[in-house]
């Protein structure tokens, strides 16, 4: 039999792919990221973040080096990158770029001369690209071939087009609806090249998981993608996110990203000393704490959160039950409080109680 990398054997169709003459499906655009050509997603809730992710994430592609997610470090050089956007217009989005260039401490010029070179471009006029009849299942409209050409015709290596909502006119959010979307855009993904993501919200129910498939409406579109960044916010600080790379075929998930939202909502990943600060400040609000409240918290009932005084002190430090109970854990270690055993309410029998401990004169150094 005749060997060659693709042989059609003319037989009901079927094509026959030299696996062995593949190659490499080449570089991640950055670390933990997708592959060259395919088809990802970036999901997470209603006004968690998106936008500052997404654009942060093409920012760092088209100039090669991080901005302030540095977990998903750019692997090569600068890359060509568009953005599509449907919802936000093009002042929202300098906007957002110059709080993003502030919060990594350099000058917006930096992205308006990558603009300006072709490496960042920007749509944000654009009609849909699919759209829907009433019993129709989702219809690629002309300016999907439009952007199709644009990108193989401008060597794009990385396009984003946010939100699937505004570029898709869908009538339902099923299956067979996302599936209508997903492919076309894996089709433009492997012919062209370049990478495609799409942005999506995931369902109210599952804003906090971590799981590829907890996306608003069918499973299809998980199933499509190649490589999923999620975005997910603690359920009792707006300001706390994580960040998993939920899916990855070409490489590791990556979980435990920790992020913050600043006071301008540009969202930056914290550093280990970042932690270390946060928990020592973490670690001092309960010292106050106790210090104002003495007697009144029971270290096991905080970290279940069980009981009013538990709540309301979780409430006060804006804490989760885990983190003050690692708070209460390490002042208790650096004796900074100390323990002591109180009467039940119903004299049942007693419980440990916080208190500070009071510093003697004998034990004050003077210099």
């Amino acid at each position: 039999m005749e060997l060659a990398e693709e042989r059609d054997m003319n037989t009901y169709g079927l094509k026959f792919s030299s696996v062995r003459a593949a190659g490499e499906p080449g570089t991640p655009l950055f670390r933990h990221g997708p592959a060259p050509g395919t088809f990802g997603l970036i999901v997470g809730g209603d006004g968690i973040g998106k936008g500052f992710v997404t654009l942060d994430l093409l920012l760092s592609t088209a100039l090669g080096y991080p901005i302030n997610l540095r977990t998903l470090t750019p692997t090569r050089p600068p890359l060509r990158c568009l953005y599509v956007s449907y919802e936000d217009d093009a002042r929202i989005l300098q906007w957002r770029l110059d709080r993003i260039a502030e919060a990594a401490y350099f000058p917006g010029v930096v992205w308006r001369d990558a603009e300006e070179a072709g490496m960042l471009t920007f749509m944000c006029d654009v009609p849909p690209l699919f759209e829907q009849g009433a019993r129709d299942v989702p219809q690629p409209t002309p300016t999907l071939a439009a952007l199709k050409a644009y990108i193989r015709k401008h060597h794009v290596d990385l396009c984003v087009v946010d939100p699937l909502n505004g570029a898709a006119r869908l009538q339902r959010e099923g299956n067979e609806e996302f599936n209508a979307v997903a492919l076309p855009l894996r089709r433009i993904a492997h012919d062209t090249g370049c990478t495609m993501l799409l942005t999506h919200h995931t369902s109210k129910a599952r804003q906090g998981d971590t799981d590829h498939q907890s996306l608003r409406g069918g499973g299809s579109l998980g199933n499509n993608a190649r490589w999923v960044l999620k975005v997910t916010q603690d359920a009792q600080n707006v300001n706390a996110l994580g960040l998993a790379v939920s899916k990855n075929s070409y490489g590791r998930r990556v979980y435990g990203i920790t992020l913050e939202r600043t006071e301008t909502g540009v969202i930056r990943e914290l550093s280990k000393g970042d932690m270390n600060e946060s928990r020592e400040a973490l670690m001092k609000a309960v010292v106050s704490y106790v210090e104002d409240n003495p007697g009144t918290l029971n270290p096991n009932a905080v970290k279940f959160g069980r009981g009013e005084s538990a709540k309301a002190f979780l409430e006060a430090i804006r804490a989760k039950p885990k983190d003050a109970h690692e708070a209460i854990e390490r002042a208790l270690n650096e004796k900074l409080l100390a323990t002591e055993q109180q009467q039940k309410a119903n004299r049942s029998g007693y419980v440990d109680v916080l208190i500070p401990i009071e510093v003697s004169e004998e034990d004050e150094c003077i210099f």
